[in-house]
């Protein structure tokens, strides 16, 4: 039985490395098992983290020097999240979601010739095993982010390894289109960000027609607050509009996702949505949008219904920089941008919800590739074996 540590935080795909690691591995790791069990833990755990992390981060951009660690527990070899490299002399594995994240999603960094040769230097560094990517266009954007005299050495180096879904999840179960009043749910920070308002706008147009509910677990960052506070307030006047702030994951599973016929996550900024996992774990339809590593995440018509998203904060190859950022966030609150996406969800919700039978069809559908598929225990830890018994 080898050890292996792992650094990483409280996202809940890391729970499902720690509590259920490869056959033949014992993990050990920086956090605790009880802050994946207890909401208020995790907020105390991650408020503190995210100051140590913002501070380092900054350290390590004025140096310009990938984010780095030294573990201090003995082990045979390290597996990080996040993009951080261990300095310790031990082989290991670093699990990125997006090309930035070595540089804590600093998005200039590629423009600085200092820190990509550092970058280059820490991934040809033998003890530097294996790269693993969150999804293919995670892969893509790495390998992309790279002068192309390095992307050869890269693409060898570098593997795709979806997250999976926890066994805690899999014991809630949904039962799309059981219901009377059909319910849709949204699970999501950064409300406009992932397309919230014009979800909420495509079920004020579908309440017309259909008995339909839609509860949505969201907040705003700073720069949106007062627009989305103003905006809830309004439509938290309509009985079919429901908002709720920092539920409890028992009441978030048992009465939310269990709850609901359909699960609808139409961003515009995200890299691989757990919430999306989360949905289909308990046999969730869904409907999303083209954003970044969606469409390899939700099959046509098998696992949910795709719509395009007409910005996103990832443009070309996913390669954002500050310029494009900031374009992106002058859009993003236009909502004459976004009359497509209106009508889109329309039709594609509406389509789903007059129809019980696809319905429990694609419901079971996803609840299968949890259980069984590319998001379960089994397949990822079956790819994370071969990736440990190479490296270790």
């Amino acid at each position: 039985m080898k050890t292996v540590y792992f650094f990483g935080g409280n996202h809940p795909a890391n729970e499902a490395i720690i509590k259920n690691p490869p056959p033949g591995y014992h993990i050990i790791s920086n956090v605790p098992i009880t802050v994946f069990e207890n909401v208020n833990r995790v907020r105390e755990y991650d408020f503190k983290k995210k100051l140590e992390k913002k501070f380092l981060d900054i350290c390590f951009r004025i140096l310009a020097e990938p984010r780095s660690i030294i573990i201090t527990k003995p082990c045979d070899g390290i597996h990080t999240i996040g993009g951080a490299f261990p300095l310790n002399g031990i082989p290991h594995v670093i699990e990125v979601e997006y090309a930035s994240s070595f540089f804590g999603f600093y998005d200039e960094w590629n423009e600085h010739p200092a820190m990509v040769r550092a970058l280059i230097h820490r991934l040809s560094n033998p003890l530097c095993k294996q790269i693993i990517a969150y999804s293919e266009a995670s892969r893509r954007t790495l390998i992309n982010s790279l002068p192309v005299d390095t992307r050869s050495f890269l693409s060898r180096k570098c593997t795709t390894i979806w997250p999976a879904v926890p066994e805690r999840i899999l014991k809630y179960h949904a039962n799309p289109g059981t219901h009377d009043t059909l319910k849709v749910l949204f699970v999501g920070n950064h409300f406009f960000d992932k397309g919230g308002r014009e979800l909420v706008y495509a079920i004020d147009k579908i309440h017309r027609k259909l008995d339909v509910q839609l509860d949505l677990v969201t907040k705003a960052p700073p720069h949106h607050a007062e627009y989305f506070e103003n905006f809830k307030r309004v439509w938290s006047q309509k009985e079919f509009i429901h908002f709720h702030k920092d539920v409890d994951r028992d009441y978030l599973f048992s009465e939310l996702y269990s709850k609901a016929d359909l699960f609808v996550f139409p961003t515009y900024m995200d890299m691989v949505p757990y919430s999306i996992l989360e949905a289909m774990g308990v046999g969730l339809p869904i409907v999303a949008s083209d954003c970044f590593a969606l469409p390899d995440m939700i099959e046509e018509n098998v696992t949910g219904k795709i719509i395009h998203a007409p910005i996103t904060s990832f443009p070309h190859e996913g390669l954002r920089t500050k310029a494009t950022l900031l374009r992106y966030r002058e859009s993003v609150v236009n909502e004459k941008l976004f009359s497509g996406v209106v009508e889109a969800l329309s039709v594609a919700i509406q389509n789903l919800l007059e129809s019980t039978g696809d319905l429990k069809r694609i419901g079971s559908n996803c609840r299968k590739v949890a259980e069984e598929g590319k998001f379960s225990l089994l397949r990822r830890n079956s790819a994370l074996k071969e990736v440990y018994d190479g490296a270790f």
